[in-house]
């Protein structure tokens, strides 16, 4: 099991906040990962990886697995890339790997994956603007200097949807919605101050056998184990997402001139 890097990540935005607190406060996962899973995964991930190096040689693709932050929602995670058009046009680029079967019903992205996305959009705008002040021997700035060369508000997505079974792609393209926005800064702000005053937040369900805590991966960790005892409310209380983005933001600059 993993655990989480701290804070509020955008994938699970509209899911259950309570769950979102037992990332952020380093709960242990009950998640594990049978050898299919483990496949499957790492299928979705060199598809990810192929998309990612085409658009790179196209030339459309400004980063990839890029960090983003924001530091008033707590909001942490990492987009597929970002895309600057011909106009100089900076979008977020979002791959998601479907089966056969689904991908004959995909005529719209998932909302769970548009409120995932406009998520992205609220803190890559944040830090577009964080970019504009912060001085160039700031080491943020190593992080923010993309954004700081973007003129327009990033206020786009484009899903690239792949078949796995026979590599065919769905593109569509979703703007910023302000609803949504709004809703994501309620939830996130409620997670927020729920941590700020040391309190959990309710549980969804009744019971862990039914949705959505059948399939979360703290379902035994919140009906069984967890204990305020073993929370380190201080670090809790401190966690800096800008600092753990730009931290994994260096990881990854490291490894790639070491050649991985």
């Amino acid at each position: 099991s993993k655990r989480n890097s701290g804070g509020i990540h955008p994938s699970g935005i509209l899911s259950c906040l309570r769950a979102q607190q037992y990332g952020w406060l380093g709960a242990q996962k009950d998640f594990y990962l049978t050898p299919k899973m483990a496949r499957t995964f790492s299928i979705g991930n060199y598809l990810h990886r192929m998309i990612q190096v085409d658009l790179k040689r196209s030339g459309l693709l400004l980063s990839y697995e890029y960090p983003v932050f924001h530091n008033k929602y707590k909001l942490l995670g990492h987009a597929d890339g970002l895309l600057r058009w011909k106009d100089k046009y900076v979008s977020l680029l979002e791959i998601k790997t479907i089966n056969p079967e689904r991908f004959k019903q995909l005529y719209t992205p998932s909302v769970e994956y548009v409120y995932q996305a406009n998520t992205y959009l609220l803190a890559l705008e944040f830090m577009r603007r964080l970019a504009k002040k912060t001085a160039v021997i700031d080491p943020l700035y190593g992080l923010l200097k993309i954004l700081a060369e973007v003129t327009n508000k990033i206020d786009q997505v484009n899903f690239f949807y792949i078949n796995k079974g026979t590599s065919e792609i769905k593109e569509f393209v979703v703007k910023k919605d302000p609803k949504v926005f709004e809703e994501i800064k309620s939830n996130a702000i409620t997670v927020v101050n729920a941590n700020s005053e040391e309190k959990l937040l309710p549980r969804v369900a009744k019971s862990p056998s039914v949705a959505p805590c059948y399939n979360c991966s703290y379902r035994n960790t919140c009906w069984d184990k967890f204990s305020y005892k073993n929370v380190d409310w201080d670090k809790a209380h401190k966690f800096d997402p800008g600092k753990v983005a730009l931290a994994g933001w260096l990881s990854r600059e490291e490894k790639e001139r070491n050649g991985y």
